[in-house]
């Protein structure tokens, strides 16, 4: 008897008899009947295969091919191959997520328009290994770095590669572009391509004349719908979808089984056979991204979908069919080719919104499917694809238990999808005479879910007043699970002409009918989302009227529209002064930009390396009660837990004066993701699922003090943190003066979001430790290390080459990190690593201090400041070591003079991680809060209701403070060939530190620059330095560095006059061979009487447009000069000012932290609801201007410092916000005052214009 289906979904051979199973011979199987005998129960039985089974799979990196197989876990990443296999140290990863784009690589994926395989640019970190069989991927160690027109170089050349963490993924975004196209690309096209890749550190505007000037405006070849049309199969006459021969196959690996479908009709039998199982289907895997339960680590059973060639199907015939597995990139380039068409003009409203759904390379993973499928998955997730299809009425053809059945859209997610997919999308075609519009307001410009997003479609009779002809559709997404259809308002408008009384008759049934959901606290409120569902329709009427509406209102018909940004820089240089003054490339650029430059994470492990992860509390205000590992020491790999207990030295990391800092928690956690313990394990996976088995049980759980209001309301302050300041007689003054003006403001948290997250290598040596940490501090970091361990700090050998980026994130933060590490290395006697999560980073380390400032100010008539009295609070988190309220006092004035000041600081304790130094701490918010003091309204364009310009000008006093900066310099003259060495007590983390103290070593010596090199940074060459920050490291560092070289002038002079007219190397072999030393080391020490060396100054005017029925902005040019003194390096300078700015644009406009109020849990903790500007959020129209003929009589080498100062003036976008919303207010009569805190989120701008559907008027 022949047993047909034998062979089971795991193509495991289950015998009819006794159901034992068993593994056919590899290699032995091809299509057809086979014979087999039981080992079990002897049973002899026949079985038929149908396809392959594999236990490896091929795939080509750069040009080589790799076989890989259970080596790796099943659901193991392509970044996590490429990485521990150490074919790509240059491809990077943060988030894991798709959200940071550090991760790019280039792969060449079917394009089902011309059937090629095209390059696409894809995240490795979301790319399952195992889908990868026969891909070809292209890494940074692929590409040209080295003729002219390579990227990488170009990268350099622009000055866009700062810390350069994220240029290799930059360069990859930009390399996979260009070849998809071949090299036929707009500017415009390159500027929307940047959503891609995160960089904290340049501003972006440089990355963008990069990618730019590549661009060639007159040869883009317009895509036309024929070039879909013509493809036909030879064979068959169908519409050809590929491949017709692929045969379907099974991989078998240890851990899990990886189907691969190549028909639709294999695909449905493999998902009957696994009916039940615990399986997954996988296009692109880019769910995971957003919710973490799609990992395919939580599946034993994948079907990659990506073979299945029907399921690209492109049909323009009749109707408009698209396969399944198109991708969004692909699904945006075939209706961009039918947008021209009759009656598809639609088409345009789905292109836009594709557009800005996730990034570039997410849109290329991801199937329009598949996103489908996640909202039927999570009825709340924010589908922008699903309001499109739901907006032009589309319908979806369904495998439903194997048979194909087609339905409306709507009907879709109300459908079992249970064992079924979705095989194709049907468009129809829509009459001219509707009026269709897809809209979507989020968080920024670019790569941001939506807050709301609207589809409407209505077909309107212009000639018979706009009567809408028949049923309307309305959908809203973002407002509840269940809200699709605002359908009593459909009903409502059906029949009716669009005037004013119809108008006001839609909002209020819409008013009633748009009910947001608001349980969740990590999106934005329910009355912004319904506010906004409301200014959205109110938008689409606008739009709809044309010109019948009144002028004043029609600015209110489309959405912002954002032109292609430029830039421009001014500066000084001096040619007889160089390479001093010279604008240059910084030295370490070529390297980072190709992929070649070590960071900490990319040190190849030592033998027996381990691997340890920080076991967080779940409370944040508690006591422990008791601790269990024991279940987790029993899962395969662990070595270790290491508690408090077992700490040999002292469970401190901060030396006294300073208070204790535990590194694990003892009796008593204080904030969420506290850390409570270490898990040691073999490898990275294994650590990481064990932290979630230790058992760790609170007692007397209390409410935890989230904000500043409640921290003071429960009188939980630190005492005594700073004095007050009392000048003149403030009170005196201000009872005297003709106004009195009072109020409150506030500004939040930042995370530094550095894209290289906290990281520590410890690796045993004989006398000690040897020790590679991401910290701007190595003095500290070593003696923390030593504290923890009770052994002498001579024993730590630390060493650090570069970060990627800080911001003062790793200034004492990395602290905890290094001495876990530590004891993890001590407790296992073996090397260990140990890397924070981009998620537990967030959640773990204490960010930018909040602040908020009560104020009472006395002006007299004629606007002069008389008197101020102001408390600041700042919430510290737990410990408040690293507040900067000591020194509010110096620079709060900013550029102001009042005679009269009394000043209060008070330091907040509240259930948060400890909060730390973050770029420009003590400045950038007072700075922000005298603004907000001081402020004039600059009030324009009157004319136009919905959109509105504002102007503000910001000027800012920035003191800088050498006192305590010491740092050592070593430089070395090698005798042999006059090469040089530099070691200094800096630490090169993008700011252009390294390339400075080159120039001042090659101007001073006389030699050049590609002679010299600088080494890490060390605990032995550079011992007792302070922390890289502050803006005087770079100067500090500069000016020892010039003290070594003049001193080692004097000794080689009188060898030099000897050799009159001799090369460099010939005079310094000679002196090497006279016994005069050639090394010179330096203590800089520049301690004064003065707070402040000097200081530096800068105003700058922003413009922008706001569009206030949705709260967006658009920053429309920006003119900030700044006085940099005698720039040692402009094109450096120009790029820290540009950075700085952008990231002070995020903390005053998008950058915002939420907590769980019970629970203490920060929820903001990923890429997708934590949102840092991007290529599109920064000013349009960017000019920076460097202070000409300023040289700085004072300071080293006449230069100023530029890392801090500019961030301060990044606030005037968010004053000119603030004066477009004081206009609005103004225009509709409630023109009151009203204070504008930081950030000023979308959400919080669009509550502050105090709009109503009352002012939603059209005559």
């Amino acid at each position: 008897m022949e047993e047909n289906n034998a062979l089971h979904s795991s193509k495991m051979l289950s015998c009819p008899v006794c159901a034992a199973l068993h593994i056919p011979q590899e290699g032995n199987l091809k299509n057809g009947v086979f014979t087999g005998t039981c080992q079990s129960c002897g049973h002899f039985f026949k079985f038929r295969c149908n396809s392959s089974t594999k236990s490896s799979i091929t795939i080509t990196v750069n040009g080589k091919l790799y076989n890989v197989g259970s080596e790796y876990a099943g659901s193991s990443s392509l970044n996590t191959f490429l990485r521990d296999s150490r074919i790509s140290m240059g491809t990077k990863y943060m988030c894991k997520e798709g959200g940071c784009g550090t991760c790019l690589v280039q792969a060449q994926l079917y394009e089902p328009i011309t059937m090629e395989s095209k390059s696409y640019a894809v995240n490795s970190c979301l790319v399952p290994l195992f889908s990868c069989d026969g891909w070809e991927i292209t890494t940074i160690e692929g590409i040209d770095s080295t003729s002219d027109k390579a990227i990488p170089k170009r990268l350099a050349q622009y000055n866009g590669s700062q810390c350069g963490f994220c240029s290799p993924g930059q360069v990859m975004n930009m390399h996979a572009l260009l070849d998809f196209h071949g090299g036929g690309v707009t500017k415009q096209m390159m500027e929307d391509a940047t959503d891609a890749v995160i960089c904290r550190c340049t501003g972006f505007r440089s990355i963008l004349d990069t990618m730019k000037s590549y661009a060639e405006e007159n040869n883009q070849h317009v895509p036309d719908i024929e070039d879909i049309r013509t493809k036909r199969c030879d064979r068959t006459g169908q519409i050809c979808t590929g491949s017709c021969h692929r045969q379907s196959s099974l991989l078998a690996l240890k851990d899990a089984q990886w189907f691969r479908p190549t028909t639709v009709d294999d695909l449905i039998k493999t998902i009957q056979d696994n009916k039940g199982k615990n399986y997954k289907m996988v296009f692109g895997n880019t769910g995971y991204g957003v919710y973490k339960e799609l990992d395919p680590l939580n599946y034993s059973i994948l079907i990659d979908l990506r073979g299945v060639t029907e399921l690209y199907g492109i049909d323009f015939d009749s109707t408009i069919v698209l396969g399944s597995n198109l991708s969004l990139t692909q699904l945006y380039d075939v209706l961009y080719r039918g947008a021209g068409e009759p009656q598809y003009g639609h088409f345009k409203e789905m292109c836009k919104i594709i557009s800005d759904v996730a990034t570039t390379s997410v849109r290329n993973l991801a199937s329009w499917a598949g996103n489908l499928m996640l909202k039927h998955k999570h009825p709340e997730f924010q589908s922008d694809i699903y309001t499109m299809l739901e907006t032009v009425g589309a319908q979806l053809e369904i495998a439903v238990n194997g048979e194909s059945k087609i339905i409306p859209i709507s009907q879709f997610l109300s459908l079992d999808m249970t064992d079924n997919i979705i095989i194709a999308m049907i468009l129809n075609s829509i009459p001219d005479s509707h009026h269709v519009r897809i809209y979507k307001v989020n968080k920024r410009n670019q790569s941001a879910h939506s807050d709301v997003n609207a589809g409407l479609n209505f077909n309107i009779d212009v000639d018979q007043n706009f009567l809408v002809k028949s049923k309307p559709t309305i959908v809203f997404g973002g407002i509840s699970k269940t809200f699709v259809h605002a359908t009593k308002t459909e009903e409502y408008l059906t029949g009716k002409a669009l005037d004013q009384n119809t108008l006001k008759g839609a909002l209020s049934v819409l008013t009633q009918e748009v009910v947001p959901d608001d349980s969740d606290p990590v999106l934005t409120s329910a009355i912004f989302r319904k506010n906004v569902a409301l200014g959205l329709f109110y938008r689409f009427v606008l739009d709809v009227l044309g010109n019948k509406a009144g002028s004043v209102f029609r600015s209110g018909s489309v959405p912002l529209s954002r032109p292609l940004s430029s830039g421009k820089q001014t500066y000084d240089t001096i040619p007889i002064e160089w390479p001093l003054t010279q604008p240059m490339t910084k030295v370490e650029a070529i390297n980072q930009a190709s992929g070649r430059a070590v960071y900490i994470n990319d040190i190849a492990g030592q033998p027996g390396e381990c691997y340890a992860e920080f076991v967080l509390s779940t409370e944040a205000n508690a006591k422990i009660q008791s601790i269990d590992p024991s279940e987790a020491l029993k899962m395969p790999g662990v070595l270790k837990f290491i508690a408090a207990k077992d700490i040999p030295g002292v469970n401190n990391v901060a030396p006294a004066p300073a208070p204790a800092e535990e590194v694990l928690a003892v009796d008593k956690v204080e904030f969420f993701s506290q850390p409570i313990g270490i898990i040691v394990a073999e490898n990275s996976t294994a650590a990481n699922a064990a932290v979630s088995k230790v058992k760790v049980t609170y007692t007397d759980q209390q409410p935890p003090i989230l904000t500043m209001e409640d921290a003071i309301q429960k009188k939980s302050i630190f005492p005594k943190v700073a004095d007050e300041l009392k000048v003149g007689d403030a009170e005196g003054a201000i009872a005297k003066s003709a106004v009195k003006v009072s109020g409150r403001i506030q500004c939040g948290n930042q995370y530094h979001m550095a894209m290289e997250t906290q990281i520590t290598i410890c690796n045993p040596t004989e006398d000690g430790f040897e020790v590679f940490s991401s910290t701007q501090w190595v003095d500290r970091c070593q003696k923390s290390i030593a504290m923890v361990l009770g052994i002498p700090d001579s024993c730590i050998s630390l060493s650090v080459r570069r970060l990627g980026g800080a911001y003062g994130s790793k200034i004492s933060r990395n602290f905890v990190v290094a001495a876990g590490c530590a004891l993890a290395s001590n407790a296992v006697k073996r090397p260990v690593r140990l890397s924070l999560d981009f998620h537990v980073n967030m959640k773990m380390v204490g960010k930018r201090f909040p602040w908020m400032a009560d104020y009472t100010v006395g002006l007299s008539s004629d606007g002069l400041l008389e008197g101020i009295k102001i408390t600041y609070y700042t919430d510290c988190g737990i410990n408040p070591t690293e507040n900067s309220l000591a020194g509010v006092s110096i620079g709060m004035d900013n550029a102001y003079f009042c005679p009269n000041w009394h000043v209060i600081p008070i330091a907040l304790k509240t259930n948060k991680a400890m909060n730390t130094a973050c770029r420009s701490p003590g400045s950038c918010p007072t700075i922000f809060i005298m603004e907000s003091i001081m402020e004039l309204n600059s009030l324009i364009d009157q004319a136009n209701r919905w959109k509105k310009k504002g102007l503000s000008v910001v000027p800012m006093k920035f003191g800088i403070g050498w006192t305590g900066g010491n740092y050592t310099a070593l430089v070395a003259i090698h005798g042999f060939d006059g090469s040089v060495s530099i070691s200094h007590g800096g630490i090169e983390s993008g700011q252009g530190i390294n390339t400075k103290v080159i120039q001042v070593c090659a101007s001073t010596l006389g030699i050049p620059m590609d002679v010299i090199k600088v080494k890490p940074t060390d605990s032995l060459s550079t011992a007792n330095s302070i922390t890289t920050g502050g803006s005087i490291t770079s100067e500090l560092c500069s000016n020892a560095v010039l003290q070594c070289c003049q001193a080692l002038n004097k000794r080689i002079a009188p060898v030099k006059q000897k050799m009159p007219g001799k090369p460099w190397k010939d005079i310094i072999y000679q002196c090497f061979n006279e016994n005069i030393d050639l090394s010179e080391r330096y203590w800089e020490a520049p301690n004064t009487q003065y707070t402040f060396a000097y200081n530096s100054y800068g105003v700058t005017l922003t413009e922008v447009t706001l569009d206030l029925l949705t709260g967006q902005h658009c920053i429309d040019r920006v003119d900030m000069l700044f006085d940099c003194g005698e720039s040692m390096n402009p094109e450096i300078d120009i790029g820290q000012c540009e950075g700085a700015f952008v990231m002070g644009l995020g903390y005053f406009l998008h950058e915002e932290i939420k907590y769980d109020q019970n629970t203490g849990e920060q929820l903001t903790d990923g890429t997708w609801e934590y949102k840092v500007p991007l290529a599109k959020d920064i000013p349009v129209d960017f000019r920076i201007n460097l202070l000409k003929n300023a040289p700085n009589p004072i300071g080293i080498l006449r230069a100023k410092a530029c890392g801090e100062p500019p961030l301060c003036m990044s606030c005037s976008a968010l004053f000119a916000i603030k004066h477009a919303i004081e206009a609005f207010r103004k225009d509709i009569g409630k023109d009151t005052y009203f204070a504008l805190d930081a950030p000023a989120t979308v959400e919080r701008v669009q509550l502050a214009c105090a709009s109503d559907t009352a002012q939603f008027v059209i005559e």
